[in-house]
C-alpha cells in the first residue's frame, strides 16, 4: 500500500512538474532573449545601464522576434531538459513531504511528555507531546490534520459533527494546517457569522485542539 501510494504520488509530482515547465517555458524563452538583447546593447553602449527587469513589451517584441526567425516551436526550445528538472524535482518533493512529516510526528512522539496541568493555557497545545532542547513541545511544521480515527468521528458519529469539537475538526479535513491559520481562520469565520457556538471555538481553539491531539484525533 506504501509503495502504490509513493507511485502514485511521484507521477502526479512528476506531471505537475513537467507540465508546469512546458507552460512557462515559451514565457521563459522570451524573458531570456530579452535579457540577452539588453546586455548587448548595454555592452555596445546603446543603453547606459542595464535592466535586470526588461518591461513586458520588450519581452513580447523578443517572442515576436524569435517566432518570426525561428518559427512557433522555438518558444518550447530547451523544454525537454526543463521538464525533467522540474518533473523529477516536483516527484521528490510529492514523494518526500508525507515520508517527512511521519517522520517529524514519530520524532516528536520520542520526546518527553510535559504535564498538561503544568503549563499555562496559552502553551497547552504545545505541551501536549512534550518537549526536548531543540525541539519545542508538540511542534509540527507541518500543521495538524484528522487522523483516520477523526475521520471516522466525523463521518460515522452521529451529531458528532454538529459537537463544537467536530465543527473544529472539520475544519482541517481538507489539508494539514498550522496553529496560527486555524486560528486565523477561526477569527474570519467569527467576524462574519458572530454566532454562540463559533465565539466557544475561537475562545476554546487550543484546549479543544489539546483534547483533539489527546485523544488520537489529529496529529
Amino acid at each position: 500500500l506504501i509503495l502504490q501510494q509513493s507511485s502514485n504520488l511521484f507521477a502526479a509530482g512528476l506531471i505537475a512538474g513537467a507540465f508546469g515547465a512546458l507552460v512557462n517555458n515559451p514565457i521563459d524563452v522570451c524573458r531570456s532573449v530579452a535579457q540577452k538583447d539588453l546586455l548587448t546593447a548595454w555592452s555596445t553602449g546603446t543603453i547606459p545601464t542595464v535592466q535586470y527587469f526588461p518591461y513586458f513589451g520588450r519581452t513580447l517584441d523578443a517572442g515576436r522576434q524569435v517566432v518570426s526567425a525561428r518559427g512557433i516551436p522555438a518558444l518550447w526550445s530547451g523544454s525537454a531538459f526543463k521538464a525533467a528538472h522540474l518533473g523529477f524535482g516536483g516527484a521528490l518533493m510529492a514523494v518526500l513531504q508525507p515520508v517527512c512529516t511521519r517522520f517529524w510526528t514519530h520524532l516528536i512522539s520520542l520526546q518527553p511528555h510535559t504535564k498538561f496541568n503544568q503549563v499555562s493555557s496559552t502553551h497547552k497545545v504545545t505541551s501536549l507531546r512534550g518537549g526536548g532542547t531543540f525541539i519545542p513541545a508538540g511542534y509540527n511544521p507541518f500543521g495538524y490534520k484528522l487522523t483516520p480515527l477523526g475521520l471516522e468521528f466525523i463521518d460515522k458519529v452521529h451529531g458528532f459533527s454538529d459537537t463544537d469539537l467536530g465543527r473544529l475538526l472539520a475544519s482541517l479535513k481538507s489539508s494539514r494546517k498550522r496553529l496560527s491559520a486555524i486560528k486565523s481562520e477561526w477569527l474570519e469565520l467569527l467576524r462574519f457569522s458572530k454566532t454562540a457556538q463559533a465565539t466557544r471555538i475561537f475562545n476554546q481553539l487550543e484546549q479543544l485542539l489539546h483534547l483533539a491531539l489527546k485523544a488520537g484525533l489529529i496529529d
